[in-house]
């Protein structure tokens, strides 16, 4: 089964934080199965698939979390963004801010920017 690598996981976590269902969420990302990779020369988009079993945050939001960059060491920076999808985490999207997408790297940092959660309205 293909998971994350540590620094999407890392990534992840971070832009839960400390959201109002932040355990909620957790434990979604805890037990997520990856149903599809996008790779593309500037990012990947892995498409999540929550189990049944877990339960949906309160109020079924659909709400996109940013406001976290991946720094590598080759000095690419990327932005992460979490979505949800009818309370479930949907999707992890981590695209350059400039230069090409360094794959797996062998060190990164996170930053925290300015965290951001917006509701996704359909229509």
């Amino acid at each position: 089964m293909t998971t994350l690598h540590a620094y999407e996981r890392e990534a992840a976590e971070t832009l839960i934080g400390s959201h109002p269902h932040a355990d909620s969420l957790r434990e979604q990302l805890d037990n997520a199965l990856i149903l599809n990779i996008q790779e593309t020369d500037v990012g990947v988009v892995k498409e999540l698939r929550i189990p049944d079993s877990i339960p949906r945050i309160p109020d079924a939001s659909n709400l996109t979390l940013s406001g976290v960059d991946i720094e590598f060491d080759n000095g690419v920076v990327c932005a992460a963004i979490l979505f949800l999808k009818d309370g479930r985490l949907d999707a992890l999207e981590v695209v350059t801010l400039d230069g090409i997408f360094p794959g797996i790297p062998q060190g990164y940092k996170i930053r925290l920017t300015t965290k951001v959660a917006s509701e996704n309205r359909k229509g």
